[in-house]
């Protein structure tokens, strides 16, 4: 029996992230469901209707509305007391004819229409049948596109970006009368074909663009986006343990012409992905995972399963060490990094590679993005933590990431943002030490931005500096393209509190 798309209110009244960080109070709790009619971009209009509708009665109401993925953020970044759409029942990928793009873009072949709620892992077994792959992705594909579009998330990839750095097109619901397909003005990508079948208007704006990108729900409900894909690679992946002073250098210039003997060339080109993890208690012993791209054209069998993830390895952490004797924490450390995070290599899609979604509850993530410049003075701050007096349960991992234009994202260091990650294990313990750690970064005038999924001590006294005219500009925007009814639908709590409401 064919179905119409449905958004369902249920009676859930608190919503719990992926991470069991928080447990949210919510006014209603909707899920979506798309239709089944055959005809997926009428059903797709019918829903961007009932999205529209659902955003006149939070005006009506005066009630705030924020979508949710996977729910992969520790803040409350991505969420709200008031409503809270489940956007994973909006999971279509929809095809595209040369009709739908400009005869000015080159490369239609390239081009995926994707909706919000659609998960990284299908989209990845998406284009793996028709011959193409992501350009970049994170650790992990359980989270859903947008979810992870809007919170800056990364991979390790220094040459490619952050996910928002290969979308080229969003739909975006700005009220209850009006959406705009944005695309920039220097990079025209769709048809008035296209436009019309979507029943949108069509905005070409670069800094608008920008500004949307990385804005955790905050310029209305992006409905869909349309991303750049690339032919499919094969990635060689390993992980080896390098004495960290023969990559000092590198972890502050990214030169790899100065590392050939450790990172040789192959194909004619140095690794893309590259990442540094660290033991808190080790400083001698650096355990490094690079990928290089290759043309192989056959997957070779798998070792052991090699992309096993500071996440993984902190649930072992949780397992052997609970609230026990941090004094405890080096020895343990060293054990699970040896029993668990072997050497190796692996090889296969990007999708068959990075596929983590079982990071465990109570795991405790802050991260930062730093300029390459300033990494061995943020070494020489983690260094403070020592085997006598331990503070940290958890692992440093450092990655690489080409800067991006997102006006708000927090990878925006120069050319490259090195990111540091401090996971570890929820407890009052690491809470302190996250604490103290930006109290030091402060301290030393060390430059720094959070990610915004992540914990942070974000308030407006430290947002302001962090972004300067770019938050400016981010807010001027947000004015402009919602009207004063509608901005207070799209402001949450959490943004109220850092102070970029306005």
């Amino acid at each position: 029996m064919n179905k119409g798309p449905i958004l369902q209110r249920t009676n859930i009244k608190s919503w719990e992230n992926f991470h069991r960080i928080f447990n949210q109070h919510v006014a209603a709790f909707y899920l979506s469901q798309n239709g089944n009619s055959g005809q997926p971009r009428e059903d797709y209009n019918t829903m961007t209707r009932l999205i529209q509708r659902l955003i006149g009665e939070c005006i009506q109401k005066k009630i705030t509305l924020r979508a949710v993925g996977s729910g992969w953020s520790f803040t409350k970044v991505a969420t709200t007391n008031g409503y809270v759409l489940d956007t994973t029942g909006m999971n279509t990928i929809f095809d595209l004819t040369k009709l739908d793009v400009t005869s000015n873009y080159a490369d239609f072949s390239s081009l995926c229409f994707l909706q919000c709620g659609v998960k990284i892992r299908d989209i990845n077994h998406h284009l793996t049948a028709i011959g193409r792959s992501l350009k970049t992705s994170g650790a992990s594909d359980g989270q859903t596109i947008v979810g992870a579009l809007s919170t800056g998330t990364h991979g390790a990839s220094y040459d490619i970006g952050a996910i928002q750095d290969f979308v080229v097109g969003i739909h975006l619901i700005v009220g209850p009368n009006r959406t705009i397909w944005l695309e920039r003005k220097s990079q025209p990508i769709v048809s008035e074909e296209f436009v019309k079948s979507l029943e949108t208007m069509l905005v070409q704006d670069d800094e608008l663009f920008n500004a949307v990108l990385v804005s955790f729900g905050s310029f209305g409900f992006i409905h869909s986006i349309l991303i750049e894909t690339e032919p499919s690679y094969i990635v060689q992946l390993t992980r080896k343990r390098i004495p960290l002073a023969k990559i000092n250098d590198l972890m502050t210039t990214l030169d790899f012409t100065r590392t050939e003997d450790i990172f040789p060339k192959i194909e004619g080109e140095y690794p893309f992905h590259f990442q540094v993890v660290v033991n808190p208690y080790n400083w001698e012993e650096a355990i490094v995972t690079y990928a290089y791209k290759t043309t192989r054209a056959v997957r070779e069998a798998f070792f052991d399963k090699l992309i096993q993830e500071a996440g993984e390895l902190i649930y072992k952490l949780i397992a052997v060490f609970g609230s026990g004797d941090p004094h405890s924490l080096p020895g343990i450390l060293k054990f699970i990094l040896k029993t668990f995070y072997k050497d190796g290599e692996q090889i296969g899609a990007l999708g068959d590679i990075f596929t983590q979604d079982d990071t465990p509850n109570n795991n405790y993530s802050t991260a930062m993005g730093f300029s390459l410049k300033d990494v061995l003075a943020v070494i020489a701050i983690l260094k403070e933590n020592t085997n006598d007096d331990p503070q940290f349960a958890g692992l440093y991992s450092f990655r690489y990431v080409k800067s991006s234009m997102g006006l708000l994202a927090f990878t925006n260091s120069n050319e490259i943002t090195c990111v540091l990650e401090l996971d570890g294990v929820q407890s009052s313990m690491n809470e302190l030490f996250f604490h103290n750690f930006y109290s030091r970064l402060r301290q030393q005038n060390i430059p720094f931005t959070f990610h915004w999924g992540k914990m942070n001590d974000l308030n407006p006294a430290v947002l302001r500096p962090m972004y300067g005219d770019k938050l400016l500009a981010w807010e001027r925007h947000r004015r402009e393209a919602l009207d004063s009814d509608t901005l207070g639908v799209f402001t949450n709590e959490l943004i109220t509190k850092w102070g970029i409401q306005r």
